[in-house]
């Protein structure tokens, strides 16, 4: 299968992004080591590059509250990218189309001269002829953050996170997946981790960020809300 690759190195962060003959934009890999772990052709097409859910539209998988295999993001084809400079660093834009609703996206990525940080987000246009409803649409999608290394998923990898409580703010603890409910029994499941609240308290209980880290690679995925 002929397929085309966008690769970013940049800052001591490597993008790696395949873009196939069929035009489906899949985001491979993300970090601060190069892609060395091969992905078989037949995980690929998980690998999105972003999640769209439109209401009406189904999904390809039914898996509890996660936000995967949604419709259109399953249908969205690659229309085109820039990769240029501007006064904070070198920007990625990459531009996808629903042929059948008209839903256009465009995929952010702005680097930071100097800095090892990396901003992401999705603008969303409807270009179509109907009205639609948005029910998600995310703004960075990664998928196979434990592929490097050739330890088990649930031994390698750990999660922070930031407890806060009335007078206990930002009490971090570093759980394995397993002590998550997260068991390794399947490349799918429906169980997620989510930091989130109700109210008017944007942190009652979870600050909205967490950090990941592969404890066989040395390397760590950290991200804010």
């Amino acid at each position: 299968m002929n397929s085309k690759m966008i690769e970013i190195i940049e800052n001591g962060l490597y993008l790696t992004i395949e873009v196939t003959e069929d035009q489906d934009v899949r985001l491979l890999h993300f970090g601060a080591a190069p892609l060395e772990a091969a992905i078989a052709d037949k995980n690929k097409q998980g690998f999105r590059l972003l999640e769209l859910q439109l209401s009406g539209e189904d999904r390809a998988e039914y898996h509890g509250r996660t936000h995967r295999a949604s419709f259109p993001g399953l249908r969205m084809v690659y229309v085109g990218h820039s990769d240029t400079v501007n006064a904070l660093g070198r920007k990625l834009e990459l531009s996808l189309a629903d042929p059948i609703t008209g839903i256009q996206a465009v995929q952010h990525f702005q680097f930071y001269k100097g800095v090892q940080i990396v901003r992401s987000w999705t603008v969303l246009k409807n270009a179509g002829e109907a009205e639609v409803a948005v029910e998600y649409i995310s703004s960075f999608a990664l998928t196979g953050v434990d592929k490097e290394g050739s330890g088990e998923r649930n031994d390698k990898i750990e999660v922070t996170l930031a407890h806060s409580g009335w007078q206990s703010e930002l009490q971090w603890r570093t759980y394995r997946l397993p002590e998550l409910g997260m068991y390794h029994l399947a490349d799918r499941g429906s169980k997620r981790i989510a930091a989130s609240n109700t109210g008017s308290w944007s942190a009652a209980e979870l600050l909205p960020m967490a950090v990941l880290h592969n404890k066989e690679s040395g390397t760590s995925l950290f991200w804010p809300d």
